[in-house]
Formats: structure tokens, C-alpha cells, sequence
């Protein structure tokens, strides 16, 4: 037996494991549920802030639904051609994670230019409701991913690195809402977004 499968098969190594998934499935739960409630706000208050923030909140369910899968996989145990077991997994999903990143800041970043050609007249009071809850969405998987999952684990951590991107989108929406609700610097919603 390898030193690897000993730290693998440890009882303390599976409780963490164990941890680790719990976590990244209240994360998943909570992400989920969000992304929907601020895509149909972003709809209805017509703020690319709002979109581009349930964006963000799309991949980080894409990326909460890797990293679960990754999880559960990393967990078997060695046999055949994965002498190491199924670790590999998560270092292949963190690194999908941050593809998955990049590819919705492109997106937001061309909506937002077009935005800033024709703004549309968006409803801030819609989008601060709809931040300020979704500050407290993100604040919330945030402490959940970091007290009760493995930061240490490469899984866990890139959960958490695109939570805490949303969070701190989400406290641009509150900015720019407010801005967008006080002064009527309609810009401020593309220029957020991107």
C-alpha cells in the first residue's frame, strides 16, 4: 500500500470528505435557488447589472455542480488505471471552473458595451432588492464554504474563489443601483457589469 492510498483511506481523510461535500451541496442549494430569483429580477428591473451578476451566479452553479461531482468522484477508491484513485477529477474541474469564469466575463463584457451605446432605462429599486439579497446569498455559501469545507481542497477553494466574485459584484449592483435610483447615471449599470 502506497502512502497516498493510507492518506486517502484515512477515517479522518473521509470525514473531511464527507464535510467537503456537504458543503459544496448547501453552496449548490442556495447558488442555485438565487441565480434564478436575480435572473428573472434582472429581467424585470432591465439592468445588465442584475443579468450579468445571475450570470456569475450560473457559473458558479455550473462550478458547484463540477466540484460536487468531483467530490463524489475523488471519494472511490484506487482500482486499475487510477492507482491514485479518482483525485485527478478535482484538479480537471478547478481548472473547467475558472474556463467557466472567463467565458461569462466575455459575455458581460460585450453586453455591457453595447449597453453603454443604448442604455435602457432600468428599474434600480427592483435591483437593490435583488443585491442586497444576493449579498446575503454570497455572504452566506461563502461562510459555508469556508468554515465547513476543506479550504485547503483545490475543489473547495475554487468554489469559493467564484462565490466571493459574486459577492463582491453583488455589492456593485447595491452601488450602482443606488447611484442609478439617487443621480440617474443610468451608464453605471454596463459599466458595473463589466
Amino acid at each position: 500500500m502506497t502512502i497516498r492510498d493510507d492518506f486517502h483511506h484515512d477515517p479522518h481523510m473521509r470525514r473531511g470528505e464527507r464535510q467537503n461535500r456537504r458543503a459544496l451541496l448547501a453552496a449548490f442549494a442556495l447558488t442555485f435557488a438565487f441565480a434564478i430569483v436575480e435572473a428573472v429580477g434582472g429581467v424585470f428591473a432591465d439592468s445588465l447589472a442584475l443579468l450579468s451578476d445571475a450570470g456569475h451566479m450560473a457559473g458558479d452553479v455550473l462550478a458547484l455542480g463540477l466540484s460536487l461531482v468531483a467530490a463524489f468522484l475523488s471519494a472511490r477508491p484506487p482500482r486499475g488505471d487510477y492507482t491514485y484513485g479518482y483525485l485527478r477529477f478535482e484538479m480537471i474541474v478547478s481548472f473547467l471552473n475558472g474556463l467557466a469564469l472567463v467565458a461569462v466575463a466575455a459575455w458581460i463584457v460585450v453586453e455591457a458595451a453595447q449597453r453603454v451605446v443604448h442604455p435602457p432605462d432600468v428599474q434600480p429599486g427592483i435591483m437593490m432588492v435583488v443585491a442586497a439579497v444576493g449579498l446575503l446569498v454570497n455572504v452566506s455559501v461563502a461562510v459555508i464554504l469556508g468554515r465547513f469545507g476543506d479550504r485547503e481542497n483545490l475543489n473547495v477553494r475554487s468554489a469559493l474563489w467564484h462565490v466571493l466574485g459574486d459577492l463582491f459584484s453583488s455589492v456593485g449592483v447595491l452601488v450602482s443601483s443606488a447611484a442609478i435610483w439617487l443621480w440617474g447615471l443610468h451608464w453605471l449599470d454596463p459599466a458595473v457589469s463589466a
